[in-house]
């Protein structure tokens, strides 16, 4: 059986550990397919608020001498959406790419967050802070820079708050088909001063809980929760590597 969410490459490494080739060619799909996409979409359009917007395909990917070198081309929402999310048409997938992080507090708490019944993707499921790769990185933005964006939008961190953010590998969610960068973000900060920047946070509403975990609470956590499988996957990667002392 496959399992929900999978390590594709492992390594550790900081912003010079990725690098990022753009291909800007569309991601091109039969006529058929994109007719059946245009008129889901259309369907699902008139009962939903919904966005198309550029996301980025991850076309390629190789590991060399320390580096990940990975190709995106463009692609569109509503293609992911369809193909990946509702599955129209069963083992056609966009490969869309996206990043997360397990954000940890001064105090040493992992922040997690429950998102909302609303979104699109993976609603009520707990996961770390994370997001769809976009025109921003298709247009030169370094994964880093995206991450931080998020971050910034979800709680509210600033980039002041932020020690370093550190790779961890790229895995895959095997429910969506979606690949994804794991990071972890060191912060400066503390809990509580995190809980007061939040509720300033852009897109806050993006969440309709969120906890700070201790580390020993982490395991029975992911057990009792409904838990993104990737956001499972990079905090169980973020403590296999603490275990080790490789943090």
């Amino acid at each position: 059986m496959v399992p929900n969410s999978e390590l594709l490459i492992d390594f550790i490494g900081n912003e010079e550990s990725v690098k990022v080739v753009v291909n800007k060619e569309h991601a091109i799909y039969s006529d058929d397919v994109i007719k059946q996409v245009c008129c889901y979409w259309e369907s699902l359009s008139k009962s939903k608020h919904l966005f198309d917007g550029t996301n980025a395909i991850l076309e390629e990917y190789s590991f060399d001498d320390g580096i990940l070198t990975i190709t995106l081309k463009p692609g569109n929402y509503s293609e992911f959406y369809c193909l990946n999310i509702k599955q129209i048409l069963p083992e056609l997938y966009t490969n869309t790419l996206a990043i997360c992080t397990a954000p940890i507090t001064s105090d040493n708490l992992i922040v997690i967050g429950k998102r909302s019944q609303s979104l699109a993707e993976g609603n009520e499921e707990w996961h770390v802070v994370g997001g769809t790769f976009d025109e921003r990185v298709l247009n030169g933005m370094s994964p880093t820079s995206f991450m931080k964006e998020e971050l910034k939008e979800e709680l509210n961190i600033d980039s002041a708050d932020i020690e370093e953010i550190s790779y961890l590998g790229l895995g895959i969610n095997h429910i969506y088909h979606k690949p994804e960068l794991l990071t972890y973000t060191k912060l400066s900060i503390k809990s509580e001063e995190l809980i007061e920047k939040m509720r300033e946070a852009i897109d806050f509403d993006e969440h309709s809980e969120i906890e700070f975990l201790q580390f020993d609470e982490i395991k029975s956590f992911l057990l009792e929760k409904k838990v993104a499988p990737i956001g499972e996957l990079c905090i169980n990667r973020f403590q296999e590597l603490l275990l080790k002392e490789k943090l």
